[in-house]
């Protein structure tokens, strides 16, 4: 049985643009639970073994208001049943 970790991702911007973006890039990228409000964007999804840093890496990379976004996220792994962040 392979490890998962289960990754939260939030992010805020004025940008449309980028909000668009965003979610489309979560929706079409992982498969997981994309939620789009009026200027935030949060996403639940999972992903083998690690955080998908190089997948979120290039998608940051592609905003075109980037310094005007801000964004967090949390993985979480399960090992041996217990969950750790």
């Amino acid at each position: 049985m392979a490890n998962y970790a289960t990754n939260i991702f939030y992010a805020r911007t004025e940008n449309k643009a980028d909000l668009d973006k965003i979610e489309a890039f979560l929706d079409d990228t992982f498969d997981g639970f994309v939620n789009r409000h009026s200027d935030s964007v949060d996403a639940e999804f999972t992903s083998r073994w690690v955080y998908p840093e190089e997948e979120i890496d290039r998608l940051i990379a592609s905003l075109e208001a980037k310094d005007k976004t801000y964004y967090k996220s949390l993985e979480k792994t399960n090992k041996k049943g217990q969950m750790s962040s």
